[in-house]
């Protein structure tokens, strides 16, 4: 009888402490879209509004230059397979990785550990993303773009897989953001462009010889970029896509930006 006293109480602290988590996570996503970008919730729009003109932006350029397409008959839809899982890798990665830069002040409670402050700006960046390819794929149909993929599955698999690999490699490059300040964050917005550069988004990069083509592999843009194309087109790729290298370096990424929080968890609250 005793014991299952014990075990109630146990029972009864770890849902008390679900629940306080739970609270400080929603309260801080709610401060996050109230501050970041002003001092009302609306300002929260700023934050769909940013990547949707991004993206519109990258669209636009490519239909105005009128270059011949290497497979399908829609520059558009051909254009945003690429620039779509850029965009949605992107911005969750690069907000993500300013949140302890951001929430100095969150942080000076005692009760708010910066693991609740992660959960709370990748779940923010992880919904905010899902809205813009929402509102993005909305317009298309507004327009009267043919934007439906051949296979639903393969398609939001891997705008899926995209926002995912966006969010964990936002919470490595957090733990690079605290323990180095700025200059991890650099370097970070360094690798982003040489990996857009050289993942094909707008014409198929051949590899000159099979080292090349061995090396580019490694990117994973590449792979995302053709995840999400080959929902709509029949494609031979010189690099072939590999789910379980993207699921396997995603996973990686967020367990590694985890374990240093909790290894680093001191400094990182001295570090503010």
């Amino acid at each position: 009888m005793q014991g299952l006293i014990i075990k109630k109480r146990v029972e009864n602290r770890f849902l008390t402490a679900i629940q306080v988590h739970a609270r400080l996570v929603a309260v801080i996503m709610l401060r996050d879209m109230r501050t970041r970008f002003g001092r009302t919730y609306w300002h929260y729009l700023v934050q769909i509004a940013w990547p949707l003109s991004h993206l519109l932006g990258i669209v636009t350029v490519f239909i105005l230059a009128n270059r011949i397409l290497p497979f399908g008959n829609d520059s558009v839809t051909y254009i945003s397979t690429g620039a779509l899982p850029y965009v949605l890798c992107l911005y969750p990665a690069r907000l993500s990785a300013l949140t302890f830069m951001q929430n100095r002040a969150v942080l000076a409670f005692p009760i708010v550990q910066p693991i609740d402050v992660m959960l709370a700006r990748v779940t923010l960046e992880a919904l905010s993303a899902c809205i813009v390819c929402i509102i993005y794929c909305c317009g298309l149909w507004a327009l009267d773009v043919d934007f439906l993929p051949q296979d639903w599955v393969v398609a939001l698999s891997g705008i899926y897989a995209t926002i995912f690999f966006g969010i964990s490699l936002g919470v490595f490059v957090m733990m690079l953001s605290a323990l180095f300040g700025m200059a991890g964050y650099v370097v970070f917005i360094m690798v982003m462009i040489g990996l857009y550069l050289t993942s094909g988004v707008y014409v198929p990069i051949v590899p000159a010889n099979e080292n090349i083509r061995y090396l580019q592999g490694f990117n994973p843009m590449v792979h995302l970029v053709e995840w999400v194309r080959s929902a709509y087109f029949e494609m031979h790729s010189p690099v072939e896509l590999s789910k379980s290298y993207m699921l396997f370096l995603s996973g990686g990424l967020l367990l590694t930006g985890l374990a240093g929080e909790r290894l680093f968890r001191g400094k990182i609250l001295r570090g503010l």
